[in-house]
C-alpha cells in the first residue's frame, strides 16, 4: 500500500513538523482514491504510474512517464530489493536528479512529462509551447 500513501502524501502535504511519513495523517483519505484506483491491483504493475528508479550508481532514470497531461502529477520513485519493491514519493523531482545533470547553483527545472530540462525557471509562455 506504499502507493496509496505516497499519492495521499502528494495530495494532501502535512507540515514537516507534524511528522507527514506517518500513515494515520491519511488513513481517514484513502476512501478517497477509490474511484482513482478502480482497477489497479497490488502490487502495482510500472506501467499504472508515473515512475522513477536508479542504478547502482544511485542516477535516476525514468521507467514510466504518463503521456496524459493533467493538473496534478504524482513522481514516485520505484525501489527493488531481491523480491521485495517499494515506491515512495518524489516531493522535487529537479532536486533528486540536480547533482548528476549540474553543479551550477541556479534553479533546474524537470518536465517529467516531456523529460525536458530547464536552467533556471521557463516562461509560461515558453512552457505552454511545450
Amino acid at each position: 500500500k506504499c502507493f496509496v500513501w505516497s499519492v495521499l502524501v502528494a495530495l494532501h502535504p502535512v507540515k514537516r513538523q507534524a511528522n507527514p511519513e506517518r500513515i494515520h495523517h491519511y488513513q481517514q483519505l484513502e476512501h478517497e482514491l477509490d474511484t482513482y484506483l478502480d482497477g489497479i491491483t497490488f502490487s502495482v504493475s510500472l506501467d499504472n504510474v508515473n515512475v522513477y528508479s536508479y542504478d547502482s550508481k544511485l542516477v535516476v532514470y525514468p521507467l514510466y512517464v504518463t503521456r496524459e497531461e493533467k493538473d496534478t502529477h504524482v513522481d514516485m520513485l520505484y525501489m527493488k530489493d531481491g523480491n521485495n519493491s517499494h515506491y515512495c514519493l518524489i516531493r522535487d523531482l529537479s532536486r533528486l536528479v540536480r547533482s548528476q545533470i549540474t553543479n551550477q547553483d541556479n534553479d533546474l527545472v524537470v518536465l517529467a512529462l516531456l523529460t525536458t530540462l530547464w536552467h533556471g525557471r521557463p516562461t509560461e509562455q515558453t512552457q505552454r509551447r511545450l
